[in-house]
């Protein structure tokens, strides 16, 4: 009686498995853990699957991100194509605005990134936020109205070009006054910035290249904000053009205007 009674189980499954439709996993309708259990297919692979419903073939699963021909042969012996449950696309639409940000008005602004050059979008509401490529940091800062470029050139010391006009000097070594009103040190390449204007894209900077940022005081970036100071140096264009910048690698030639 025991021998027989272990035998029942195996029975059934033979029974069960009689029609191979019974036994293969039907990608339109499986559940999540279902499709986990098919070879090569773990949890993002499995939830891939089912943001991708619905499927018209097995062969349809190669288009898929990481299911190649070699994953597909594994487990395409065991799962069919039947018709996509109706309420599945309808639960995806339903979670995603959950993960997306809501913002009170409807306008983006776009933003390029000067890590990896990549274009995309932000909400216009953001002050900061990463690269959704490569990570990268940004933040935007309210462009304050140009100076007029007669005073600018009134509060020049003697000897020294405004930094307004430095933009006629590309190429030259000049000595430049102006007030700092802002630091930044780039985390990408280590150099620090003295901006003499908050719209440091359009009007002169002080660049001191990470490799001789030594040769200045520990609290350089402290120090210098909101003072007035004298800097020798050439003024370049970087980046393209797009900043500019005069390059200042001796503290001998940065100095503060009591």
């Amino acid at each position: 009686m025991r021998r027989i009674t272990c035998l029942l189980p195996v029975v059934a499954l033979v029974l069960l498995c009689a029609s191979p439709a019974l036994c293969l996993i039907d990608i339109n309708a499986a559940s999540q853990s279902e499709l986990e259990s098919l070879p090569g297919i773990g949890p993002v692979k499995a939830k891939s699957i089912i943001e991708g419903r619905p499927y018209k073939s097995i062969n349809d699963l190669r288009r898929l991100k990481g299911i190649g021909e070699k994953t597909l042969d594994k487990f395409k012996d065991m799962i069919t194509v039947g018709t996509a449950k109706k309420e599945a696309p309808a639960k995806v639409i339903k979670q995603e605005p959950i993960k997306v940000p809501i913002y009170s008005v409807e306008s983006y602004k776009l933003l390029k990134c000067h890590g990896c050059k990549n274009t995309y979008k932000a909400s216009s509401e953001l002050k900061g936020g990463w690269c959704p490529y490569c990570g990268e940091r940004w933040r935007v800062k309210e462009a304050e109205s140009p100076p007029p470029e007669s005073s600018a050139k009134a509060e020049a010391a003697p000897g020294a070009i405004s930094f307004g006009d430095a933009g006629n000097y590309v190429g030259q070594t000049k000595t430049v006054d102006g007030t700092v009103v802002d630091t930044h040190v780039s985390s990408r390449s280590g150099n620090l910035y003295l901006n003499f204007h908050q719209n440091y894209r359009t009007y002169l900077s002080v660049k001191i290249p990470a490799s001789d940022l030594g040769k200045f005081r520990s609290d350089a970036a402290s120090y210098y904000t909101g003072k007035k100071i004298i800097s020798t140096g050439e003024i370049r264009r970087e980046d393209d053009g797009k900043y500019l910048r005069i390059i200042v690698t001796d503290p001998a030639n940065l100095k503060v205007v009591e």
